[in-house]
């Protein structure tokens, strides 16, 4: 058998998540369509899973983070600090990606710039408790789950 002359050249591919079967959130900060700004400030966070999932949006101006164009890699990314918030609403209806769940895999592109505040966290709370927490500039997650009752 004869070898081919022909290069052999690998395709790029990426992670495509609307391949992840159960996927219930998606969060894009290097998709542009997909984030309202208010002027240079993230006022709207809309999901990319088809699944209906409520856009995460904060009202307060001075509450809002920033968006950078070309925050890393020159992708675009939505960058928060202490006292910046996105809220996808109090209903457990908002929180279905959580409270539905029997189990969760979760994909977080995070990078904590040198100032960063010891105990930044991404939290989603309501009963079933998600915190993504930069302790000390460790990264370190805790899950639970609870349930209120009444006597």
């Amino acid at each position: 058998m004869g070898m081919n002359n022909r290069l052999m050249r690998p395709v790029a591919s990426g992670l495509n998540p609307k391949t992840i079967v159960g996927l219930s959130l998606w969060l894009d900060g290097s998709d542009s369509s997909t984030i309202t700004l208010n002027g240079a400030n993230v006022s709207e966070w809309r999901d990319k899973s088809g699944t209906g999932a409520p856009a995460a949006a904060q009202s307060t101006a001075a509450s809002q983070p920033a968006y950078n164009a070309s925050g890393v890699n020159g992708r675009g990314t939505v960058d928060f600090d202490a006292t910046e918030s996105l809220v996808f609403g109090s209903s457990t209806a908002s929180f279905n990606y959580l409270h539905n769940a029997t189990g969760a895999t979760i994909f977080v592109a995070w990078k904590p710039d040198a100032t960063s505040n010891p105990d930044d966290s991404i939290s989603a709370e309501q009963h079933k408790q998600l915190h993504i927490i930069n302790w000390n500039r460790r990264l370190l997650t805790t899950a639970q789950a609870c349930r209120e009752t009444t006597e």
